[in-house]
């Protein structure tokens, strides 16, 4: 069963990163290129929203489908398309 609490949480992590990166985004990209560590801190942001989606691609088919992505854990693009062929997102979203 899908704990939705699981869901809403990544979801809110996802929103919280991807706001920072659109902070980061309507900066100063002179500033960006020269500040390593905002480039470090961008690229944290960016790889907590993605595992975010990828925890949530992979704990709503598992718990609601019979079907599994292929070559699970491997192939994380399966999830997504999984979500997309179940319903949950929108085709070119996956």
């Amino acid at each position: 069963m899908v704990d939705p609490e699981v869901v809403r949480r990544r979801l809110r992590q996802i929103d919280r990163r991807v706001a920072a990166l659109r902070a980061v985004a309507e900066g100063d990209r002179t500033r960006f290129l020269d500040d390593l560590d905002l480039q470090a801190q961008t690229e944290r942001h960016l790889q907590v929203a993605i595992q975010a989606a990828i925890d949530v691609a992979l704990h709503v088919p598992a718990e609601e489908t019979a079907e599994v992505p292929e070559d699970f854990p491997e192939d994380y693009g399966s999830a997504f398309a999984l979500l997309a062929r179940t319903g949950y997102i929108p085709a070119p979203l996956a």
